[in-house]
């Protein structure tokens, strides 16, 4: 099962797209589902609002696919590719599958590897919370490290010919 939705990046409309999305992947009745219904939503709560603080162009296309054993959610849009110091070039000698650390505040470190020229997958170390966590400590990336750590996977490729970034986040079922 497979649809493709259009958001015009316009803050009035992410809670209606939120809904209609979330009506799509509800429109599978298992309890599987249910169970991945919150992570679902945090991600696409989290990608929309992106592409409202991040778009050049609108619109941006998402494109949610479910089959039998997960759900995969692609949001692609147009503008400056994600972390341009690391998109693009090469790696220094030695240095490709290194993590890269883009985000660090009292919750989690949030990192990308670099899988290839164009390609990053994110991931998380978590910190110990302590009583003292100062919320104005959190930095930028939030979003996306709550995308990471609701999504089994979380992938950024840049599609230079195009000039179309894409993110895609897997929950597995």
């Amino acid at each position: 099962m497979k649809k493709e939705f259009i958001f015009n990046n316009q803050a009035e409309e992410l809670f209606p797209a939120v809904q209609e999305m979330m009506s799509f992947i509800g429109s599978r009745d298992s309890a599987a589902i249910q169970l991945i219904s919150s992570r679902c939503k945090v991600i696409l709560t989290e990608l929309l609002t992106n592409g409202i603080k991040h778009a050049v162009v609108a619109p941006t296309v998402f494109t949610i696919t479910l089959d039998g054993h997960s759900l995969k959610i692609v949001k692609s849009g147009h503008g400056t590719p994600f972390l341009p110091d690391h998109v693009g070039k090469p790696d220094p000698a030695g240095e490709a599958g290194r993590r890269i650390v883009i985000s660090s505040d009292p919750i989690a470190d949030l990192y990308v590897v670099k899988e290839n020229l164009y390609r990053l997958r994110f991931g998380v170390s978590d910190h110990p919370i302590t009583d003292d966590l100062q919320v104005d400590a959190l930095v930028e990336h939030y979003g996306l490290l709550l995308i990471t750590k609701a999504s089994d996977r979380f992938f950024y490729e840049f599609k230079p010919e195009a000039g179309l970034n894409v993110f895609s986040s897997y929950v597995l079922f």
